[in-house]
């Protein structure tokens, strides 16, 4: 490393890489504009609307949030990398994909759920805490700080209750 830029410093915000692309800011604090940018600093996904990426693309999908003047909230979706919304923004929060399922927060019940590449409800809102699927389980919780942990598949099958031996 020579310690010479290697992209110039111009973002209000960045977040890290991944799948190749990093989520960046523009604009001023408050009124910020989110886009991505490759390993060269170039712009590859320029929008105009979106506010937002908690950690960029998983999965080819990136989760983003907007404000909805509807609801006037923000809303969360996901975009391909060519910057199509593919999922739309409908969701109170949203979580990046894990083993092709990505947790969505409805936001009316205020409770998670899980979502496919799709944008199909695979396992409807219904937990009030849960963490994305690592080798095909997911820890969730009904309620939103205690209780009761259970693992689930991909299919939204409890498989393991906190103090049981392990279901078949």
């Amino acid at each position: 490393m020579d310690g010479a830029w290697k992209i110039k410093a111009q973002f209000v915000g960045v977040k890290d890489f991944a799948e190749g692309l990093a989520a960046v800011l523009t604009g001023t604090p408050g009124k910020e504009v989110l886009h991505f940018i490759d390993a060269a600093g170039q712009l590859v996904i320029e929008s105009t609307h979106y506010r937002s990426c908690e950690r960029g693309f998983s999965e080819g999908l990136a989760c983003v949030y907007r404000v909805d003047k509807k609801r006037k909230d923000i809303v969360a979706g996901y975009i391909n990398r060519a910057g199509e919304e593919v999922i739309p923004c409908e969701w109170a929060l949203a979580e990046p994909f894990a083993d092709g399922l990505a947790a969505v927060m409805d936001a009316r019940a205020r409770l998670w759920g899980f979502v496919n590449r799709n944008g199909k409800i695979v396992i409807p809102p219904k937990y009030g805490h849960v963490e994305s699927f690592v080798g095909g389980f997911a820890k969730v919780r009904t309620s939103k700080r205690i209780g009761p942990e259970f693992y689930i598949n991909t299919q939204g099958d409890v498989v393991w209750e906190a103090g049981d031996k392990p279901r078949a």
